[in-house]
């Protein structure tokens, strides 16, 4: 799938989150997270990729910016660069933190001066829009994020193991032909299926 071809999925993801943005601004419910219950898991599961005290990260896919609230709350100090598709999620992203790098860009096309330490990236495939095969879209995005951090890259999927699927709506990934996907990437993987029945998340190391 050419880079450019991306853009079937990220476009209508784009309308999908100013939408959400539009009617809840800076509320949980702005990302999508049912309760602040399943945010806080799929937050505290991300972070445990490692101690992020002092590290320099990529919220990659950040929307308004509530992963960074997390993180100003659990850590000490940490670097920080948020970046989404969404023109309207990093507008009320930039008014709440104006002194924050937030960036609107394609995340197949993010750039960064230098790697930092972690990206992490919540939520990013998860809304269906259409019956493209999103298993080629899933591996660049996880070989181009993995070339953007120089230590390691946390990301999230809804499982196909979950009893309670809504297929019709959301976007479901097989755990263990993801686990294949990432090892493809690097040796150095972590599978965690232990949070939540509906998701797992994945650690990728340098």
């Amino acid at each position: 799938m050419p880079r450019e071809s991306a853009h079937f999925y990220t476009d209508p993801l784009s309308e999908f989150t100013d939408k959400l943005v539009n009617l809840f601004n800076r509320d949980f419910k702005s990302g999508d997270h049912g309760t602040p219950e399943d945010q806080f898991r799929r937050y505290l599961a991300l972070c445990g990729i490692a101690d992020l005290n002092y590290a320099s990260i990529l919220d990659a896919g950040c929307g308004v910016g509530l992963f960074y609230d997390y993180l100003e709350e659990s850590l000490d100090s940490f670097q920080y660069i948020g970046v989404d598709v969404s023109p309207r999620a990093i507008r009320v992203a930039i008014e709440h933190q104006p002194t924050l790098d937030f960036r609107e860009c394609d995340l197949l096309e993010t750039t960064l001066e230098e790697p930092v330490d972690f990206v992490v990236a919540n939520g990013l495939l998860y809304v269906k829009f259409g019956e493209e095969d999103m298993i080629a879209y899933r591996n660049q995005l996880l070989i181009h994020l993995f070339s953007l951090c120089s230590k390691g890259l946390a990301i999230n999927f809804l499982s196909t193991r979950y009893a309670q699927k809504d297929e019709a709506n959301y976007l479901y990934f097989d755990p263990g032909e993801t686990l294949n996907a990432c090892l493809k990437v690097t040796p150095n993987v972590i599978l965690r299926h232990d949070y939540s029945p509906s998701e797992f998340t994945l650690y990728l190391y340098k």
